[in-house]
C-alpha cells in the first residue's frame, strides 16, 4: 500500500495551507527516458571509416554520404514493453567549444519559415550577415532581423530588405526526434521484435540519419522486475509530476504524512543542523530478532517521540507562517506496533487533526534489512 493512496491530490487546500514537493512514495512509469545504444554507422555510409574510433566519443568518423536506404540496428539496454512507448531522437557529436554553423538564404517571400538543422538549444543562437566588399574580401556583421522559435528551430525573417543575404547561424545542437514514418508513407525506424532476454530490437534508416556523426537516444517503456529507477518496488522518491505535467505539491494531511516518513527514515543525530531530527528506526534494521517484545516497544516509543518532535516544529511554524488545519495534530488517538512475522514489524497511527477528521498513517519495517 502506498503511503498516499487515499489521499485526494485535487481537493482543495485552505488559505492557511503550506506546501512541499512531493518527493516520497512516487509511483514509477518504468520509462527508461534518453538511453545511449550501443551502434554503427558503417552499413548506411557508402565509403569507409577514414579516421578509426574517436576516443572522446567511442564513435567512427566517415568520409561519404548516408544511404537513405541502408539501415542500421540497435537493442535496449533493458527488456522492452512493446506497448508503443518506443521513441529515438538524434543529436551530433561535435567539441562542446564549437557550435554548428549554418548558412541560410533570406528566403523570398520573408514569410516562408526556414528551420535550422537541429533544434538549438537555449540561448545558444547568433547571427551573422554576410558581407562581399569591393575588393572580393568579405566580413560579417551581427544580425538580428529575425525572429527563432525555439522548440524546432524555426527561424522567421522579419526584414524584406534581408531577401537573397546570406546569414551564418551558430548554436549548439538539442536532440532532434526522429519522425516514425514520412509524409511519402517510408518509414524511418522499424521494430524488429524482441531478442532471448527480451531486449527490442529497432532498424534506423539512413534517411533518417542528419550526420556521420549521429548521437542516437531512445526511450521505451521496461518492466517492472527489470526497472533500473525503482529496481522492482513500483516507486520512487523523487520529485512527482502530475498528469498536467506539473510538480505535484503536498499539503495539509499528505504533507503531514510526507513529514512523518521524512523524519521516520532519517537517522537521528544524521542532520548536523538539526541533531533532534529523525528516529533511531534506522538503526534498528538488522538488528537482533530473537527478542521482539523489546523492539516493539523500542520503536513504539520512537514514534511516539517522532510525532512530538512535529507537533512541536508545527507550533514554532504557526509563529511564521500558516499552516492548515488538517496538517496539524490535535491528538494520537493510537499508537500499534506488531510483528508480522520473524523479520517485519507493522506500525499503525490513528491521529485526530485539528480539522476533526481522524487520519491513519501506517507503514511496515524490516528488522532484518531493508523496509
Amino acid at each position: 500500500m502506498g503511503l498516499f493512496e487515499n489521499i485526494n491530490f485535487d481537493a482543495a487546500s485552505t488559505p492557511d495551507s503550506s506546501y512541499d514537493l512531493r518527493f516520497m512514495d512516487t509511483p514509477c512509469d518504468h520509462n527508461i527516458r534518453d538511453e545511449q545504444p550501443v551502434y554503427s554507422l558503417q552499413p548506411i555510409i557508402t565509403t569507409t571509416v577514414y579516421s578509426g574510433t574517436d576516443v572522446i566519443y567511442n564513435v567512427s568518423t566517415y568520409s561519404g554520404a548516408i544511404d537513405p536506404e541502408a539501415s542500421f540496428l540497435i537493442t535496449t539496454q533493458f527488456p522492452y514493453i512493446n506497448d508503443g512507448s518506443f521513441s529515438v531522437s538524434q543529436g551530433v557529436f561535435l567539441n562542446t567549444k564549437d557550435p554548428i554553423v549554418e548558412s541560410i538564404v533570406v528566403p523570398s517571400p520573408i514569410t516562408n519559415n526556414v528551420s535550422l538543422t537541429y533544434p538549438p538549444k537555449t540561448n545558444s543562437v547568433s547571427a551573422k550577415q554576410l558581407i562581399s566588399l569591393s575588393n572580393n574580401e568579405i566580413t560579417y556583421i551581427p544580425f538580428t532581423r529575425y525572429n527563432l522559435y525555439q522548440l524546432f528551430g524555426n527561424i522567421q525573417f522579419t526584414n524584406s530588405n534581408d531577401i537573397g543575404q546570406t546569414i551564418l547561424f551558430s548554436y549548439f545542437a538539442d536532440k532532434k526526434p526522429i519522425i516514425k514514418t514520412n509524409q511519402d508513407g517510408t518509414s524511418n525506424y522499424n521494430f524488429e521484435g524482441l531478442n532471448s532476454q527480451g531486449q527490442g530490437i529497432f532498424r534506423i534508416f539512413g534517411r533518417a540519419i542528419l550526420s556521420t556523426r549521429a548521437q542516437i537516444f531512445i526511450r521505451y517503456k521496461t518492466a517492472i522486475n527489470n526497472c533500473p529507477k525503482c529496481a522492482g518496488a513500483g516507486i520512487l522518491n523523487d520529485i512527482n509530476f502530475d498528469v498536467h505535467g506539473r510538480l505535484q505539491l503536498v499539503y495539509d494531511f499528505s504533507k503531514l504524512i510526507q513529514d512523518y516518513f521524512k523524519r521516520f527514515y532519517t537517522d537521528k543525530g544524521s542532520n548536523s543542523f538539526d541533531l533532534t531530527e529523525g528516529t533511531s528506526i534506522p538503526s534498528l534494521i538488522g538488528a537482533a530478532k530473537g527478542d521482539t517484545l523489546t523492539l516493539e516497544s523500542l520503536i513504539k516509543a520512537e514514534v511516539v517521540n517522532l510525532l512530538f518532535q512535529i507537533r512541536s516544529k508545527q507550533k514554532i511554524q504557526q509563529g511564521i507562517q500558516g499552516i492548515g488545519l488538517a496538517e496539524q495534530i490535535a491528538q494520537i488517538n493510537s499508537i500499534a506496533v506488531r510483528a508480522l512475522n520473524a523479520t517485519d514489524i507493522s506500525i499503525s497511527i490513528e491521529i485526530l487533526s485539528k480539522s476533526g477528521q481522524i487520519q491513519q498513517i501506517g507503514s511496515t519495517i524490516s528488522i532484518a534489512g531493508g523496509n
